[in-house]
């Protein structure tokens, strides 16, 4: 599969809401289709950023390390407000998902002109993939490549 092929397959995804977390600076997102079901899954690795109106709103280079932190409760704090700080878009539509290069840098657009950027480095294997669930497939984003994998259900 090239990186054009994975662009168009993020492209013709069909959903109908979404959710995304934090685990530390990762974003996953779970995409639902009509019956509530999760079709799709996709897991952003750092590097990436969220801008609103060109203005940084978050990135995974912000997140507070709970090593920096002598106070637990602190860094909990801290991290709460980090997360918080991007949760207005949930309430938002998801206008468009594409690979905006050759390298393989994601973004993702919603209706109030926020966006999530990823930047692919060259120092690191697994940047982002989607699991598409009744495919039971994993494509994976390298450095300019795409990875293919099958999921195996336990």
């Amino acid at each position: 599969m090239t990186i054009d092929d994975l662009d168009k397959l993020l492209q013709e995804m069909k959903f109908e809401s979404f959710h995304f977390y934090f685990a530390t600076n990762t974003i996953g997102f779970q995409f639902f289709g009509s019956q509530k079901q999760i079709n799709y899954r996709l897991i952003i690795n750092p590097q990436w950023r969220i801008f609103k109106n060109d203005a940084l709103i978050n990135s995974s280079l912000s997140c507070p390390w709970h090593e920096d932190y002598e106070n637990e409760q602190d860094y909990k704090n801290n991290f709460k407000d980090w997360c918080d700080s991007a949760k207005y878009l949930k309430d938002l539509q998801i206008k468009n998902i594409q690979i905006s290069n050759g390298l393989g840098d994601l973004e993702i657009s919603w209706s109030d002109n926020s966006k999530l950027q990823t930047v692919i480095s060259y120092d690191k294997d697994e940047h982002w993939y989607i699991e598409i669930e009744n495919e039971l497939k994993r494509y994976i984003m390298e450095t300019g490549k795409v990875i293919i994998e099958t999921i195996v259900k336990k």
